[in-house]
């Protein structure tokens, strides 16, 4: 799927990254706890247009985030950009949201972890935007 329609259509790439993975809409369905019906989901993936439908109302957030394993605010995020167009202002890419939720609730020191990992996979960067000076500290000011 384009990077663009993963950006304009966050919800829907949801959807659809989890259909890649063999997901039928009656899965999508029961995974969400019915907070939406198989013919909400395959108009809503099978439209150009997100309006097809109605966006997901609040009381319905809870099993879609479950649905997506994400939060509920992450949902909500996902909904407002694809129906209204509207995103947050932290501007965090949509393909990091859901690890941003699972690193929140990972420990000082797994983060910490994941981070020189994470540091060690990404290509060296010319202006080393990644020097913060605390790379010898046991912690990170940016885990706290």
């Amino acid at each position: 799927m384009p990077q663009n329609l993963n950006e304009q259509r966050p919800f829907t790439a949801a959807v659809n990254a989890l259909r890649d993975l063999g997901y039928r809409f009656q899965d999508l369905a029961t995974g969400s706890h019915d907070a939406r019906s198989t013919a909400w989901f395959n108009h809503l993936v099978n439209a150009a247009d997100p309006w097809v439908v109605s966006p997901p109302p609040k009381d319905t957030w809870v099993g879609l985030a479950r649905l997506f394993k994400t939060s509920e605010t992450s949902v909500r995020e996902m909904i407002a950009r694809e129906w209204f167009d509207a995103s947050p202002a932290d501007a965090v890419p949509q393909r990091v949201r859901p690890l941003a939720f699972v690193l929140d609730r990972l420990s000082a020191e797994d983060l910490a972890l994941v981070r020189s990992v994470a540091l060690r996979l990404i290509p060296p960067m010319d202006d080393d935007v990644f020097d913060f000076g605390f790379e010898d500290a046991e912690t990170s000011p940016l885990d706290s």
